[in-house]
């Protein structure tokens, strides 16, 4: 289940962030927060910037937050940050999916426009997530950050387009796929925000699913491509001034 966070969700929340600072490589912060500290952060996220939470039965196993950007810049209040963490026995299952889409829906009716994020570039499973979800990496800070003596880039992430990239497996996006082809829903099985059509309708639906997958898969692909390629270019670069540097002294 994933819900709005309440403040007895807050131990919990703590935990899993501060075990994310001491394996290092996911976020800029390097000590453990104290619960006190995270309770103003938790007052700072009421209205539209949201923290939702994961569950698994009794237990709180992830959450995501959207941040403002800029924040106390007007220009910006269009625009909001987005952060996820989940404890690490539950990584690997599609809940960091599941998470990230309801977080980009909640965005959507909460009148943000884009949403960004900055990820460290060595956090590649994060990466792979938001170009999933038609995210593009928009640029470089190189070795902006220090992480247990190693620096480390950042990267600005945000959609292609400028507009928010709805979840491609939620429940808005089936509903205007069936309008579309007006067909209805059986909203037999429920998983997340995953529906299927009627059974009747079923493999033309697969095939809907399976060519979207395909294609997602692809611009990921081209994307870290892309990203090698400049990675390549600004080491060649950074490389070549040193060497003139060195020829210079």
């Amino acid at each position: 289940m994933i819900r709005r966070a309440t403040l007895a969700d807050l131990e919990n929340i703590a935990a899993i962030y501060n075990e994310v600072i001491l394996e290092g490589g996911f976020t800029g912060d390097l000590k453990p927060l104290s619960i006190e500290s995270r309770r103003a952060w938790f007052f700072d996220h009421q209205g539209r910037y949201s923290i939702l939470v994961k569950s698994l039965g009794d237990s709180l196993v992830g959450y995501a937050s959207l941040s403002p950007y800029r924040n106390g810049r007007i220009a910006f209040n269009e625009t909001c940050e987005i952060s996820y963490y989940l404890a690490s026995q539950h990584r690997g299952l599609g809940l960091g999916k599941e998470l990230v889409g309801h977080a980009i829906e909640r965005a959507g009716h909460s009148g943000f426009r884009l949403i960004v994020a900055m990820i460290l570039q060595c956090n590649q499973r994060s990466i792979d997530l938001l170009l999933e979800f038609g995210f593009s990496i928009s640029g470089r800070f190189p070795k902006a950050a220090k992480i247990n003596g190693e620096y480390l880039s950042c990267l600005p992430v945000l959609p292609y387009d400028a507009r928010l990239v709805p979840p491609r497996d939620c429940h808005s996006g089936l509903l205007r796929t069936a309008a579309r082809l007006r067909r209805p829903l059986l909203l037999g099985r429920h998983h997340g925000a995953r529906l299927w059509l009627r059974e009747d309708r079923q493999p033309h639906e697969q095939q809907l699913h399976a060519g979207a997958r395909a294609q997602r898969k692809f611009l990921a692909a081209r994307e870290r491509r892309i990203f090698a390629q400049r990675l390549a270019i600004d080491d060649a670069l950074a490389l070549q001034h040193e060497a003139d540097l060195n020829a210079a002294a």
